[in-house]
């Protein structure tokens, strides 16, 4: 399978590909460090998945994954962050992530989400799911400051 790692940090972009480089079955055709440079690559590298940050300048993961998933359909998107934000929840699943997983995770868990979703599936951190659970059945998010109603 056929990688590009996108992430605003240098160390988890190189320390992502020198790992990744020990699968067999992983081959890490490029890294970029933002969403725009993402979207570029893909143009060029056509990467079956793409392991994309969400908040990195000049373009951020939640639009370059609307952009690749537009233009390069097939390109597989799975969103590595810290951020378990409802609001980047469901626009990064909103605009075609095949997965949402944490940084927190191992990187056993990284690859194998990696090969789920290369294999046709998606894949959701868990502490997403109930986010996912409501995007699902069209469920918004209630402002906070929208005053309650009267019963």
């Amino acid at each position: 399978m056929r990688v590009l790692i996108v992430d605003d940090d240098a160390l988890m972009r190189d320390g992502l590909s020198t790992l990744l480089a020990l699968e067999e079955d992983f081959e890490v055709c490029g890294t970029a460090e933002n969403g725009q440079e993402a979207y570029h690559q893909c143009q060029v590298l056509r990467p079956d998945v793409v392991l994309m940050d969400i908040r990195m300048p000049v373009m951020d993961g939640v639009l370059s994954t609307k952009l690749i998933k537009q233009d390069f359909g097939q390109t597989k998107v799975v969103i590595l962050t810290t951020f378990k934000d409802e609001d980047y929840v469901r626009e990064a699943i909103n605009n075609g992530a095949e997965g949402y997983i944490l940084k927190s995770q191992s990187f056993a868990s990284i690859v194998e989400s990696l090969r789920v979703v290369c294999r046709g599936n998606t894949v959701y951190e868990r502490a997403v799911a109930h986010i996912l659970h409501s995007v699902l059945r069209g469920e918004r998010k209630r402002d906070p400051a929208a005053p309650m109603s009267f019963r």
